[in-house]
């Protein structure tokens, strides 16, 4: 909707009173009221009323900004947005924010009434310097796209704009665009990037100036700041960036490129490693003596990436220095930046040396890229050794292996074709044996959502990713589907394991039966039926009856006229939640008594309401200790009720520090609508947007599969 903080708990609150939902209702508001110590310093200290009116404003001023991003809007348009702002809300926190986006904006809408950008034919016709400064003014037309969260919005990443923007003809330009970006460091103009939009974060238009900044080191081959990152900066920081732009703008002039590259990369400083890749690029000559000084006091950070320089000279003096740090070098990063070189000219010692890496290797960080590159060797030796203990390593490894085997990826790789044949076939052959096995694996990769080809994920279960590398090997022999209930997901997958038992000689695995549930008689519900809707107490009866009144009730609805049916579709909707089964694994210890009651949920019906609240006992039970709990909920198209899964053996093994980690999943009708990750202090982290989530896999129609999976750490 929006609206931040306890706005969007209000809005819901009011929509589900307006359905007649009132114990969601009063869930939300309570919800709303539970936020107010929460909410940004505008809005602290003002009654509930108030604080519903400052997010109402706060999200206006935040869609006009985001109008910003969208070039068909003209400026004009947006300034007349900026205008109603001021009139509605003239007391609004947000008032000298608008007026200060109106009054940059008034000189913009004159200008683009007597200039217009000057074409790419007429723009070829000017001098260098020239072309730069006209550039430089049509940044204020300059997309970008803000692509994680956290993260920054990114002028670069205007994929979605076929013809090329300004910032990518300036850095086509070079080094004969750096005066006029220099000068755009000064300049207020706002652009057509907007940072932010993600996860509630408020948007922020970028100004020329901050494009420059993200220009600049393109351009350069080297970042001028000392942080992660210098895109939309304070005044202190484009101060100090401007001030090491100039110092290295004036030594370039002086010295020329060459000289100014082999001092820093020789120098082994922060930067040293984004100059070695342009040393290597343009002075190969002089490139291999600079980096191996560079490299010698380099840190651990800064010498893997110049060893990944280094590979690029490809000469004997730089095969020889990277067999030498692949057998002898400092630190695991160097070892496996050296195996990446090698591999290139010889590939059985990169994976022999990489093979012995593995066995010893324990940090995350380490064995994340080892798996990958192990993966991408090829080598039918990895495979044989990782298997065994395959399902032993945590679910992220296991997912970094398969993502890299992923044929979206692998087809792309060029060292792949070069490949003894032979070698490649067993490699497949027992890729395939590996992932047929995988698809067995329940485990969730929790806080992980993406894109392969088109398959999306949230929380992705091991099976799903190995399903769909196998799809796409060999789509011939291996379905897949990502949507759909789960029995006929489940069935798949066992259709999948059979074909490749059938063609190894194995006889096959039985298909997974659907739950059966015998009927109530006819004799018992057609009085009551007959009563629908509308009576409250024939609607308590059949409710009570549970699950085997659910079909009978189905096909009454689907016999009534359409207004009839649709006022009878919230008593099905809900008789649809009743809990069917629950299944608990691993040792409650302390919290046994919130386990029996997940237990006593068998038979009634549950609510998106009543799932939050259980959620947050566990967070809130005593004593506190270390513990995680995993609690899924699964309902299928088949009127079949809710089946509940609860595991105490979770770990989040990326977790630290204190409070509580939770990670969220669901799906609806197959499509992922919630990917929450996230912590707290404890007490209570079943916030509004994951209610919002919830109540909306709960209200589905009867027959729409849905999923939800909460992973809950309580951390000392």
């Amino acid at each position: 909707m929006g609206f931040a903080w306890s706005g969007d708990a209000f809005v819901l609150a009011r929509l589900a009173d307006l359905r007649g939902l009132t114990d969601l209702a009063n869930w939300f508001y309570a919800e709303a009221k539970n936020h107010l110590e929460w909410e940004p310093e505008g809005a602290r200290g003002l009654s509930f009323e108030n604080q519903v009116k400052f997010h109402f404003a706060e999200s206006q001023i935040d869609r006009v900004k985001r109008k910003f991003a969208d070039l068909s809007a003209p400026r004009s348009e947006i300034l007349t947005d900026l205008e109603q702002f001021l009139a509605r809300f003239p007391d609004s926190t947000y008032r000298q924010e608008a007026e200060g986006y109106a009054r940059d904006l008034r000189p913009m809408v004159a200008e683009d009434a007597v200039r217009k950008p000057l074409t790419d034919v007429q723009l070829a016709q000017l001098a260098p310097a020239t072309k730069a400064k006209e550039l430089v003014w049509q940044l204020r037309n300059q997309t970008g796209h803000q692509q994680m969260e956290p993260g920054y919005v990114d002028v670069f990443a205007a994929s979605f704009i076929e013809e090329e923007t300004p910032a990518q003809k300036l850095v086509k330009l070079g080094f004969n665009a750096m005066p006029a970006l220099i000068a755009g460091l000064d300049d207020r103009t706002l652009t057509r990037t907007v940072e932010g939009g993600m996860h509630n974060i408020r948007p922020k238009v970028l100004r020329i100036r901050d494009a420059a900044m993200q220009i600049i080191p393109k351009i350069a081959n080297r970042r001028f700041d000392d942080g992660p990152g210098n895109w939309n900066a304070s005044e202190s920081a484009l101060l100090n960036f401007k001030i090491q732009v100039k110092k290295w703008w004036s030594s370039f002039q002086t010295e020329g490129e060459e000289a100014v590259l082999v001092r820093s990369v020789s120098s082994g400083g922060s930067y040293s490693y984004e100059q070695a890749h342009r040393l290597v690029e343009a002075y190969p000559k002089s490139a291999f003596a600079a980096i191996k000084a560079g490299f010698a006091k380099s840190d651990r950070y800064g010498a893997p990436s110049l060893l990944r320089d280094l590979a690029l000279l490809d000469t004997p003096e730089s095969r020889a220095f990277l067999r030498y740090e692949l057998l002898h070098g400092g630190s695991s990063e160097v070892r496996l930046a050296a195996a990446e070189g090698v591999q290139k000219f010889d590939s059985h010692a990169a994976t022999e040396a990489m093979l012995g890496e593995w066995k010893k290797s324990a940090k995350m960080s380490e064995s994340r890229e080892l798996a990958r590159f192990l993966a991408t060797s090829y080598s039918p030796q990895v495979i044989n050794s990782i298997a065994p203990n395959f399902q032993r390593i945590s679910p992220e490894l296991r997912m970094e292996f398969i993502e890299s085997l992923n044929p979206i990826l692998t087809s792309e790789d060029p060292e792949y074709k070069k490949h003894d044949k032979k070698e490649l076939n067993e490699f497949e052959t027992l890729c395939e044996a590996l992932l047929v096995r995988e698809l067995t694996d329940f485990d969730v990769v929790y806080g992980t959502s993406g894109l392969w080809g088109d398959f999306s994920f949230a929380n992705p279960a091991i099976r799903e990713l190995a399903a769909y590398t196998l799809h796409g090997y060999w789509p011939q022999k291996y379905a897949f589907r990502q949507s759909g209930s789960k029995h006929r997901q489940d069935a798949l997958y066992v259709e999948n394991i059979n074909g490749w038992r059938k063609e190894n000689g194995l006889p096959p695995l039985p298909l997974p039966a659907r739950p059966s549930i015998v009927e109530a008689s006819p004799s018992l519900l057609l009085p009551l039926f007959r009563r629908l809707p509308g009576n409250k107490a024939a609607e308590a009866k059949v409710i009570a009856i549970g699950l085997p009144a659910l079909s009978p009730l189905v096909r009454h609805q689907k016999s009534l006229p359409i207004l009839e049916a649709a006022k009878l579709e919230p008593l099905v909707v809900l008789m649809s939640n009743i809990v069917r089964t629950v299944h608990i694994s691993g040792d409650p210890q302390a919290a046994k008594l919130w386990a029996n009651k997940v237990r006593a949920l068998t038979g009634k019906t549950l609510t998106a309401g009543r799932y939050g609240a259980l959620l947050n006992e566990f967070i809130g039970f005593k004593p506190i200790q270390r513990r995680g709990v995993r609690f899924t909920v699964n309902r299928d198209d088949d009127s079949k009720g809710i089946e509940i899964s609860v595991d105490f053996g979770f770990v989040d093994r990326s977790s630290s520090g204190s409070g509580v980690g939770y990670q969220e999943s669901v799906q609806v009708g197959g499509n992922n609508i919630g990917g929450i990750s996230g912590s707290s202090s404890g007490g209570s982290a079943i916030g509004y947007q994951l209610m919002r989530h919830f109540s909306q896999a709960f209200s589905a129609p009867y027959n729409v599969p849905f999923s939800i999976s909460m992973a809950i750490e309580r951390r000392l």
